[in-house]
């Protein structure tokens, strides 16, 4: 999130993991140091220099639309939000995950 609370980058999972495993095995070998050196770590100070910019979809987008955003940018999530500068709210994410699951149910309804 920016300093007005939008969404600004997504954190690929395999940095979350790297950073968590890291810490996990410093913290092993000297908790007190490791908890003192992580206590400012922002995530801002470990997202990969290639982030991936944030991708936003309004509530009344399609499954289909939300699918091609995300093939297309290589996300692998969106971030669902309504309103403008004067006024944005995040309603919620969708991961590709649960993308995948909803369109899998779709298809299986149709083809009944």
């Amino acid at each position: 999130m920016d300093g007005t609370g939008w969404p600004c980058a997504v954190v690929p999972a395999s940095c979350l993991v790297q950073l968590l495993t890291r810490a996990h095995r410093e913290r092993l070998l000297h908790h007190r140091r490791t908890s003192q050196a992580l206590a400012g770590v922002t995530v801002a100070s470990w997202l990969p220099q290639e982030a991936l910019p944030a991708l936003v979809v309004g509530p009344r987008a399609t499954a289909l639309q939300v699918g091609t955003a995300m093939a297309r940018t290589g996300s692998p999530l969106a971030v669902v939000a309504e309103g403008d500068d004067a006024g944005r709210r995040v309603c919620g994410v969708i991961t590709a995950d649960r993308l995948l699951e909803a369109l899998s149910m779709e298809g299986e309804r149709r083809s009944r």
